[in-house]
């Protein structure tokens, strides 16, 4: 099959036809060249690697995360809240900005620790981590 690559001055899209007969251009339908360049759904495996991937560096996050933060609150509040006359609330607030500028700093830690857990690698392609259902799963691993 003799396939031209044509441009539609109309409607500006780009499309594939053939040509027949004496010269005329007979279109070929749009949804086979889609269905052609159609990348192929993760399996539920796939799926179920790309939430543990995403969701398991975030349970170590967490921890660290609270951790300081409910340490660092603590402290605040036990040598500056008398000293200052700062509430318990101000304090726990200092705590979770120390949280905060520690998780910053602990973020290549958490990752380090993750990779050598040799949880599977998914094998998904740009296109399939960009689709819906991957999107939802990496959400869902973090939740």
């Amino acid at each position: 099959m003799n396939c031209t690559h044509i441009l539609s001055c109309a409607s500006s899209k780009v499309g594939y036809g053939r040509i027949i007969g004496s010269g005329r251009l007979r279109l070929l339908s749009s949804k086979s060249k889609l269905k052609q360049n159609a990348e192929v759904s993760p399996t539920n495996s796939q799926l179920k690697i790309v939430a543990l991937r995403y969701g398991i560096p975030m349970i170590g996050f967490g921890f660290i995360d609270n951790l300081v933060m409910i340490t660092a609150g603590d402290l605040i509040d036990q040598q500056f809240g008398v000293t200052l006359g700062l509430s318990t609330l101000t304090a726990a607030g200092l705590g979770q900005c120390v949280s905060d500028v520690s998780g910053c700093l602990s973020g290549g830690l958490v990752d380090g620790l993750c990779s050598k857990l040799k949880i599977p690698h998914h094998h998904l392609t740009e296109k399939q981590l960009d689709m819906r259902i991957s999107r939802v799963y990496r959400t869902v691993g973090c939740w």
